[in-house]
């Protein structure tokens, strides 16, 4: 006798889609709550070399005081050169006739903060003179210090020195110096020896006959 192999019994069609819309839903909350738990803050992934990157360097602000103040402007040089030397300014046969004791000391120069010394850093010459018997000094100056200098000088000789004449033009005398201002040349007397303008007259006037 033949038996028959019962068939397996087959669900519906509608259980069964319901069945896979089932495990749909079921896979799709299973990725949601994976994603949720993704949603942590990343991990900051290192650079290629492995170090930190550096910070930015501050930006140094120089302070005010380092800053250069503004150098004051010299007042402009005048002085032109006075185009006489020693021995054309007082001459061998003029320190003769003043007195025969005087002898002109070559390349000695006059001390510094004198009359001598202002005008040879006015482009000028001073003459250094010592008496071989006593030694005592004469220095005769001359210079063209120009006319702001000129006029700042008559301010101050004014002020501080006494008005002398026979000197060869604008004079004073103060202090064993007898000054002259005559046109733009400056023309200075100075030694421990004299005590008033006449002692310096002669050498005074001279220089300035020397000057044209």
């Amino acid at each position: 006798m033949n038996l028959v192999k019962p068939s397996p019994v087959q669900a519906p069609a509608g259980i069964v889609r319901r069945r896979r819309l089932t495990c749909v839903g079921v896979a799709l909350a299973g990725l949601l709550a994976l994603s949720g738990c993704a949603t942590s803050e990343p991990t900051p992934t290192p650079d290629a070399s492995g170090s930190p990157s550096p910070s930015a360097s501050p930006t140094v602000t120089p302070s005010a005081s380092a800053e250069p103040s503004e150098a004051p402007v010299p007042p402009a040089d005048e002085a032109a050169p006075v185009g006489v030397t020693c021995q054309q300014l007082i001459t061998p046969d003029d320190l003769y006739a003043y007195n025969p004791n005087l002898a002109y000391i070559e390349g000695e120069a006059p001390a510094a903060g004198t009359a001598g010394a202002r005008a040879v850093a006015a482009k000028g010459v001073a003459c250094v003179y010592r008496n071989l018997t006593s030694n005592e000094t004469i220095v005769v100056a001359a210079s063209k210090p120009g006319p702001t200098a000129l006029t700042q000088l008559r301010a101050e000789l004014s002020a501080s020195a006494t008005p002398a004449d026979g000197l060869g033009g604008e004079g004073w005398f103060g202090g064993g110096t007898a000054t002259v201002i005559a046109g733009e040349h400056l023309v200075t007397v100075t030694s421990d020896i004299f005590t008033a303008a006449a002692d310096a007259a002669q050498l005074a006037t001279t220089a300035v006959s020397h000057l044209g």
